[in-house]
């Protein structure tokens, strides 16, 4: 049986982002789609413009190519162009008229809109038939602008400039209209995973297409007010932390978090969200907190003792020192990696590995001249000396300059690299030495170390559910359920009672995680999640990342009441594309592509995409992390 179902596709995106590659991927998924029973007859609708035709599109006319160029030049537009926008004093029109006649003939119009009033508009003339998609490849930069004019040639430095601040401007738009756009096409590099090279946007293109068919991708013009569960899906970096974080603080009144349970012990980055198996011992953090405190009181002391009347710049320097002390959860984090560093270069001692490159690295691992000393002193070994705060540390100096030299160099210090960041080179240098067999044997020895660290720094959370004796009386049940699951990406996940409440419980990367959303009241089902959402009329919040996560979700909370959102990173796609001296790239590239194997393969199933990217807008305004967090906050009020 054919699927055919025809509607409008608008594209929104800077200049630059591939516009013109993803209508070229458009138009090559006619005939595929068509071996599959699906009938998508896409075509390419001009807007008239009273801009001067570019360069490169005037090469393409001349080349016998104008069905590529997506403008009509004109002087004035026709008077029955109906929708109309200006963008930096140039007219675009739309004839409203033509888009219906294409919609009668069965055929798929695609035109590029870059302003949301239109875009609005269209959704608003054409009820349900309207697909807005926004097309992301990275932020904006000034000078690869100025690259491409040169290499196209005929555009000047005002047009340059004024591209680039359109681009700018457009990527604020998405921030402020997220929940305008359908769907996000991540316009990202090509990659080679399990099946090949993947070409992550023709894949995300036939996918959308697929599930607008499929009336998975709902094509409505309005939001259905209510409190929803939205459940946030990303890689490493993507930005998940920030928005939990930011409902922790700013969003309380919004929105709420699902705690969730996992069999991992703490990491340094979890809040209260994440109800972990094993917690860091109160005697270690005390002592850590005490470290925190006498180190603050030693920059104190000794950056205050000169003058009692400070200059701003000694009051900044002041604030920067301050900044920089570890935490007692950074602290505990190092403690454990000196540990292991300890430990990686005795199993190199043990089994006969050659360290001689190693020296180099435990060197610097144990210069840990930033730490207050046990006498209250302060070692700083640039200075070959040890300061006693008690006998007033820059009296020796008798003069400002000193003083913020010494600051100077304390910050460096402070910043040098991660003890986290050196363990992660050791082990990759570990491992180029080793043959198969050492390998196997260092891959052990790994699993014994790291039940040594929960033994020496972790104690067992009282308020932990055993997820694993859960999993073991339920094993012919997770086996029936996930036997059609996808690892890594739709699963293994599972439903599973447990002492009169329903456990949602699912495995990532050799972790239990798992939550509870209903319970037993008067021998009947409660959903409590759902009942606080009510009540307290605030949206809830959970992080989970494998798709058919959502569909147990969306029975339990009903579908329109459960929203997805991808948390893409800029930063994490750099990462992936960026060679690295640290013998990381592998792992980073791996979970990188992983997740946008998964979007690609499943956008149908993503509502939503909040982009955590630094834009030139954003560093007037505060930063990548406010962007994000308004992105996010735009969707809760959204469906308010």
């Amino acid at each position: 049986m054919k699927k055919n179902r025809n509607f409008i596709i608008t594209l929104t995106g800077a200049s630059m982002c591939g516009k013109s590659y993803v209508m070229d991927k458009f138009s090559e998924m006619e005939e595929e789609l068509r071996k599959e029973g699906i009938v998508f007859e896409p075509v390419r609708i001009k807007k008239y413009t009273t801009r001067e035709y570019r360069e490169e599109e005037f090469e393409q006319i001349h080349d016998g190519h104008e069905d590529r160029v997506d403008v009509c030049s004109v002087e004035e537009l026709p008077e029955d162009c109906d929708l109309v926008y200006q963008t930096y004093g140039k007219k675009y029109g739309l004839k409203k008229a033509l888009l219906q006649d294409m919609l009668d003939k069965g055929k798929c119009p695609i035109v590029v809109i870059n302003d949301v009033r239109v875009v609005e508009e269209l959704k608003k003339e054409f009820a349900s038939r309207v697909l807005a998609l926004y097309i992301f490849r990275e932020i904006p930069k000034y000078d690869s602008y100025v690259n491409v004019a040169k290499q196209r040639g005929g555009v000047d430095d005002v047009e340059t400039t004024d591209r680039f601040n359109k681009a700018i401007a457009i990527h604020r738009t998405y921030i402020e209209n997220i929940s305008l756009f359908d769907r996000v096409i991540l316009n990202v590099k090509n990659y080679t995973g399990k099946s090949g090279e993947m070409d992550c946007t023709r894949l995300q293109i036939k996918n959308i297409i697929k599930g607008v068919m499929d009336s998975k991708i709902k094509l409505s013009t309005k939001n259905k007010r209510s409190e929803k569960l939205f459940i946030i899906c990303g890689n490493a970096a993507s930005g998940k932390d920030d928005i939990i974080q930011s409902i922790n603080t700013m969003g309380k009144l919004q929105a709420f978090i699902l705690p969730k349970y996992t069999s991992r012990a703490q990491d340094i980055d979890d809040g209260a969200e994440m109800i972990c198996q094993f917690i860091p011992r109160a005697d270690i953090m005390e002592n850590l907190e005490k470290e925190t405190t006498n180190e603050r009181k030693v920059i104190r002391a000794g950056m205050f003792f000169c003058n009692k009347e400070k200059t701003p710049e000694e009051e900044s320097k002041i604030n920067k020192l301050l900044r920089k002390v570890k935490s007692p959860k950074e602290r505990f984090l190092q403690k454990i990696n000196e540990y292991k560093l300890e430990k990686y270069l005795d199993f190199c001692y043990e089994n006969e590995t050659d360290i001689s490159d190693f020296y180099a690295f435990r060197s610097r691992a144990y210069k840990r001249d930033e730490r207050v000393n046990g006498d209250g002193g302060f070692f700083f070994d640039s200075m070959e000396k040890t300061v006693d705060i008690n006998k007033h540390p820059f009296s020796c100096y008798g003069n400002n300059s000193s003083q913020l030299n010494y600051g100077d160099a304390l910050l460096k210090k402070l910043e040098k690299e991660s003890y986290s960041s050196q363990i992660k080179q050791i082990k990759s240098k570990i491992l180029e030495k080793l043959s198969t067999e050492g390998k196997e044997k260092f891959t052990k020895f790994e699993e014994r170390l790291e039940n040594d660290i929960i033994d020496k720094f972790f104690i067992k959370n009282p308020e932990y559910v055993d997820l694993q004796a859960i999993k073991d009386a339920n094993r012919d049940i997770i086996e029936k359920t996930t036997k059609n699951q996808e690892p890594g990406m739709t699963g293994p996940c599972y439903c599973i009672q447990n002492n009169g409440d329903c456990f949602v419980m699912y495995e990532n990367n050799q972790t239990l995680y798992g939550f509870s959303i209903e319970t037993s009241h008067n021998g009947q089902p409660c959903n409590f999640i759902k009942k606080r959402m009510e009540e307290e009329k605030k949206h809830c919040v959970l992080v989970a990342s494998l798709i058919d996560i959502y569909g147990i979700c969306r029975e339990k909370f009903s579908k329109d009441r459960v929203i997805t959102v991808f948390s893409y990173s800029q930063i994490s796609a750099e990462e992936y594309l960026a060679e690295s001296r640290d013998g990381t790239t592998a792992r980073k590239a791996k979970g990188f592509a992983k997740e946008i194997e998964k979007y690609s393969k499943y956008i149908a199933d993503f509502d939503y995409v909040t982009i955590y990217a630094e834009s030139l807008m954003g560093n007037n305004a505060g930063g990548s992390k406010e962007e994000l967090v308004d992105q996010m906050f735009r969707l809760f009020r959204a469906y308010n």
